[in-house]
């Protein structure tokens, strides 16, 4: 083995150019895997941070087709099944304000949650440890710091157990320190106790929900049981959970749902780029080995078996493939950091995209796999090689030749028509998020900066504190130079910031029956010109105004969607809704009935691909709205007011801070990143994949151009023009690349059909998108097909004659 690898290194070193061609064929096919191979290992392979994550789960209520959090009552009920589970944490979303005048206030990422998190995720403590049960029926103080918070912000002081930080201008014990590498659901810095309040409280929808199974309870029985605990609830709670479901995901899942299928399908993409650089690399083996096959034959002949010879060939190929799998890792590397930064996806942060051992493992796996199946090919046919035969084919046009010939052509028409197929999978993703861009999502999406703020619960905890505040912050957010206008919303339209879950709602007149088929509602609270301000159309009555406010008759504004579901037709205007759960909650009060005093247009506000949402607003006039987005219409590039908006807010408030700046046309557009990023991934691959193809195609009209040069030189001593001697090379390689784009255009159709589901208004079979990749294929193939057609054309005839 060793005289083999020695071999090839001098024989490589012989022919530097051929060499570095391979390699770096054989590169960018294993730097494109090994890029992409981090991201499915990032979000698909590597074990969760957690004790037996294959057991986690988290859990959704469902009634209809609408999908929502759980009860504070329904977490509690399915806690107590010990059959099923080992538990169920409850947990919700929320931030504070940290401003201990050690530097600039600073938003902390809160999850509040259930004292039984840290066991269900079999998670430890640094230091401390958590809260004792039973503590979410009433409110304390107290908070486990993150790790990464507790060595950045304090330096690790272990002393800071039992003390006490001011967050949201309040006081709270710091009880613990999470492990190292522990952060649930993801980029949060602290966990804090939740209060589940009382039972005005029991009925909000307001929780997520992960439970661990117990050992040896499958995913069916368990579905099956959740069933029968969803039945159960729905006869002994009526009232809330008549019509209600339970629906269960595993815990990766629930993170990776919806970008998994473009994973996999980008994987797939860029395995056939991996084999058209290994059809690549056969046919500059072909070349070479037909070059040195008079040398194969004088060994053969000096006594080397057919085994010597097929492993020296073999060794060759696999020298080639470990040179391009150490260029690919490395352009891997430089590859996935720069999609990582492109996509500016928030996973968690044990979803970090790097390279790590599985992937160095994938990476030399693909290149000795690549090396080898390069490299059988030419081994076969070199291990064959009789010196007789050699010698007899070394005047041109010998039917070895023709033979080598015949598949070198095979193998570039395969190039060409996975190229083909690519493009058209590449095509119709790219086409589809094009289209969804253009869906109407219901408002004007541009140009306008949106920011967050959360004002302290322990100094706006009252409707009219909170009211108070966004007025305020509203004159001064208008005041600033380049703002057209400002409104205020607590559920921003695709922000995902539901901080109080979907709620159910009842209209007044309704019989149980049908209270008990509405539906779950998304509520918005909003200031009174958020409608002017964002384009929504009101279909009938008014938007909000100067008369609604504290004291008066609490109103709402319905979505037509939700309108039609609930009064059909007929106009809602002076009809009266109720939301049982959750004006509870925010007010502590009994539940009111809302008068309805307008009808919006619909709004996608849970997805591009989502049809119009089941929206109710209320006016944060009346109603407590703490979490809250402001939406600055700007009349220039919305980042150039980020910091003037910042400190407008804390004009008002010098320890409230601004967080979550994006602009609204970024919000939009990161809802459909996994689209977005398959569609342009695939079609970096493509461009790369036809790159590979047309040097593959070049390589092979260019060896045929020197293999006929007899030929060339009699056919213009004859007369031929040097535009026929042009066209003639330029027509071999149209006819492989026609060949080729019909191969590649029936396999894509065949295969479109996988598609269809990542599709949004584009058919599988589109007409533009299939003339597109047949045409760009073509003209390339006539790109790579001119020069060495030129270089034919300008062969003199003597020297052509002489040289055989």
């Amino acid at each position: 083995m060793l005289a083999d690898l020695r071999v090839a290194v001098r024989s490589f070193a012989r022919t530097p150019l051929f060499a570095l061609t391979a390699v770096l064929t054989m590169a960018l096919g294993i730097g494109a895997n090994t890029a992409i191979f981090s991201f499915v290992n990032a979000l698909l392979l590597r074990p969760l941070p957690f004790a037996g994550p294959e057991r986690l789960v988290r859990i959704e209520s469902v009634r209809g087709e609408e999908f929502g959090r759980l009860t504070p009552r329904e977490w509690e009920e399915l806690d107590r099944d010990s059959s099923l589970f080992e538990g169920v944490a409850a947990w919700y979303p929320s931030q504070y304000n940290l401003s201990d005048g050690s530097g600039s206030p600073e938003v902390l990422a809160a999850c509040m949650t259930t004292a039984n998190l840290f066991r269900v995720l079999g998670v430890d403590f640094t230091l401390g440890s958590g809260w004792k049960e039973g503590t979410h029926r009433e409110r304390n103080p107290v908070v486990v710091l993150n790790h990464t918070l507790w060595r950045r912000r304090f330096g690790g002081d272990p002393s800071l157990i039992g003390r006490t930080l001011p967050l949201d201008s309040a006081s709270y014990q710091v009880l613990g320190v999470a492990a190292a590498g522990f952060d649930f659901p993801g980029n949060m810095d602290i966990f804090r106790a939740a209060y589940l309040g009382g039972a005005q409280n029991w009925d909000v929808r307001s929780l997520f929900a992960v439970a661990r199974l117990r050992p040896g309870i499958t995913f069916e029985h368990a579905e099956s049981r959740l069933r029968q605990l969803a039945g159960e609830m729905e006869r002994t709670f009526p009232k809330t959970n008549q019509g209600v479901r339970f629906r269960m995901r595993s815990l990766r899942n629930a993170y990776v749902g919806e970008v998994r299928p473009y994973v996999l399908l980008t994987f797939a993409l860029v395995g056939l780029v991996l084999l058209i650089a290994c059809a690549n690399v056969v046919n500059l083996l072909l070349a070479r080995g037909l070059a040195g096959k008079r040398e194969l034959a004088m060994r053969a002949a000096l006594g080397a078996s057919r085994a010597r010879i097929l492993r020296q060939v073999l060794t060759e190929s696999l020298v080639l493939a470990a040179a391009g799998g150490c260029a690919g890792l490395v352009i891997g590397y430089c590859w996935a950091g720069i999609i990582r930064e492109w996509l500016r996806v928030d996973l968690p942060p044990w979803m970090s995209v790097g390279v790590d051992l599985r992937v160095l493992l994938f990476t030399a796996g693909i290149s000795m796999s690549a090396g080898l199946l390069a490299g059988v090919l030419p081994a076969i046919a070199f291990s064959k090689t009789d010196l007789n035969d050699a010698i007899r084919e070394s005047g041109r046009g010998s039917s070895g030749g023709r033979a080598s010939g015949r598949v070198r052509n095979i193998l570039v028409a395969s190039e060409l028509a996975m190229a083909v197929a690519l493009l058209v999978f590449a095509g119709l993703l790219a086409k589809s998020f094009w289209r969804l861009q253009q869906t109407d999502v219901g408002f004007s999406p541009g140009p306008a900066l949106t920011l967050r703020t959360d004002p302290p619960w322990a100094r706006y905890n009252k409707a009219e504190q909170t009211a108070q505040f966004y007025r305020r912050a509203i004159d001064n957010l208008s005041a600033i130079p380049g703002v057209a206008g400002v409104a205020a919303n607590h559920s921003l339209p695709l922000a995902i910031n539901q901080n109080y879950g979907k709620p159910s709602i009842v209209a007044e007149g309704q019989s149980v029956d049908e209270q008990h088929r509405n539906p779950f509602v998304n509520v918005q609270i909003v200031s009174p010109n958020y409608h002017a301000l964002m384009r929504v159309p009101l279909r009938e009555g008014r938007a909000f105004d100067g008369r609604d406010r504290i004291g008066a008759t609490p109103v709402a504004i319905l979505s037509r969607p939700l309108a039609v579901r609930l009064f059909g037709d007929a106009s809602p205007l002076g009809r009266r809704v109720q939301i049982p759960g959750l004006l509870s909650a925010l007010n502590e009060t009994k539940p009111e009935w809302l008068q309805i005093v307008g009808v919006a247009e619909g709004v996608r506000s849970e997805g591009l691909t989502a049809p119009p949402a089941l929206d109710i607003y209320l006016s944060n006039q009346q109603q407590f709205a703490g979490d809250t987005f402001f939406i600055l219409r700007t009349t220039g590039n919305p980042a150039l007011v980020s910091q003037a908006a910042a400190r407008a807010i804390q004009q008002i408030d010098p320890d409230q801070p601004v967080f979550d700046i994006q602009a609204l046309k970024e919000r939009v557009d990161g809802t459909v990143w996994q689209r977005r990023a398959a569609g342009t991934l695939s079609l970096c691959l493509s461009g790369l994949a036809l790159l590979i193809a047309a040097i593959g195609a070049y390589g092979v009209l260019s060896y045929a151009v020197s293999q006929r040069r007899r030929e060339i030189g009699i056919r213009q001593a004859l007369g031929c023009s040097q535009a026929q001697i042009w066209w003639m090379v330029v027509r071999q390689g149209l006819s492989l690349a026609a060949i080729a784009v019909a191969a590649g255009l029936v396999a894509a159709m065949a295969a479109g059909r996988l598609l269809s589901s990542l599709l949004f208004d584009v058919s599988e079979t589109d007409p533009l998108v299939l003339s597109a990749a047949g045409g760009a294929t073509l003209l390339v193939a006539f790109c790579a097909s001119a020069i060495p057609a030129w270089r034919a054309s300008r062969l003199s005839p003597v020297h052509a004659l002489r040289a055989e």
